[in-house]
């Protein structure tokens, strides 16, 4: 079947990538995973997984030539940009991902195959979204054919590139298999209350938390699925925060990992509050607007398109 036109925005994938970005910022903050270990493990356990979910419905091959790469290299160049800074600054700031003598040779082999920090995510959509548009010019093989052919791809790439990960190609390629099927995201993903506590129920044993478990990939998807659920809760005006934030995640993920850096000093201030509530508002708050911000002044320079593939979503369509 033809693809899903999904160039327009659906707003209930803007608040599950709205919802997920917070929850991603949030655990990079040291001073929360830290009061929150547990926790950390279990958001950690789906919410990059369901981001290339996402990623693989929304990456439309039935575009042209031109207009594809142009795609690919809204994701190639802020990661080249951003992971030679992070290598940077990992080898001047006492991080957990510290770099104790940072050479030509290690910094090379650090950018193009072993990417440290959060911008791996980056390269994988750059590796996996052009996998998938090369397969896909093989109309005579099936569905699964294909799927196949792309694990085999997959399972080469990884050989050499840590980020081409063959656990999350396969939630990147099942989102593809989804858009390709002409299967609506709503349809797969229905909002229940039920899996809120499928959720808990699973959670609580942590062998469910390990990658790769049956009971991890119903995590992923019941996550999704509560989420959905969840969104029809909140009241309006702050679903609405939700879907812009959703449609601005790629600027969210690529200028906050420094501020959730910076947010460790207003640890000290806060420590009257035992639950670090008062810390995630705050910090969140600061992490969001100053990357929005960063993201406004570089489409005001006419410079969003190449970094983010378009100009800032203000509006829902």
């Amino acid at each position: 079947m033809q693809n899903i036109k999904t160039d327009h925005h659906i707003n209930e994938i803007d608040s599950i990538k709205g919802v997920f970005i917070l929850l991603m910022v949030c655990f990079h903050l040291v001073y929360i995973e830290q009061m929150y270990p547990y926790c950390k493990r279990v958001v950690y356990s789906f919410h990059m997984p369901a981001f290339m979910f996402i990623s693989g419905y929304l990456m439309n091959v039935g575009k042209s030539r031109c207009a594809f790469f142009r795609t690919i290299l809204s994701y190639a160049i802020p990661y080249f940009v951003l992971e030679s800074g992070y290598i940077f600054m990992a080898a001047i700031l006492p991080i957990n991902e510290h770099i104790e003598c940072l050479s030509v040779r290690r910094f090379a082999s650090t950018l193009f195959q072993h990417p440290i920090g959060p911008y791996w995510y980056l390269q994988s959509l750059v590796l996996f979204g052009l996998i998938h548009y090369c397969t896909s010019g093989f109309k005579r093989l099936s569905p699964v054919s294909r799927l196949m052919l792309c694990g085999f791809i997959v399972y080469i790439v990884s050989r050499r590139f840590t980020s081409c990960s063959l656990y999350m190609a396969m939630f990147f390629f099942a989102g593809t298999l989804l858009r390709d099927n002409h299967i609506p995201f709503n349809m797969f993903f229905r909002a229940t209350p039920f899996s809120i506590v499928a959720i808990f129920l699973l959670a609580n044993n942590s062998c469910n938390l390990r990658y790769g478990t049956v009971e991890e990939i119903g995590i992923v998807y019941l996550s999704i699925s509560a989420t959905l659920f969840l969104m029809k809760l909140v009241p309006r005006i702050l679903l609405r925060s939700i879907h812009f934030i959703g449609r601005n995640t790629l600027p969210v993920f690529m200028f906050s990992p420094p501020f959730t850096y910076c947010c460790k000093y207003l640890a000290p201030w806060l420590r009257f509050d035992h639950t670090g509530l008062l810390f995630i508002l705050i910090s969140l708050t600061v992490c969001v607007l100053v990357s929005l911000t960063i993201a406004w002044c570089i489409d005001a320079l006419g410079l969003s398109r190449l970094l983010f593939g378009h100009s800032i979503q203000y509006k829902e369509r």
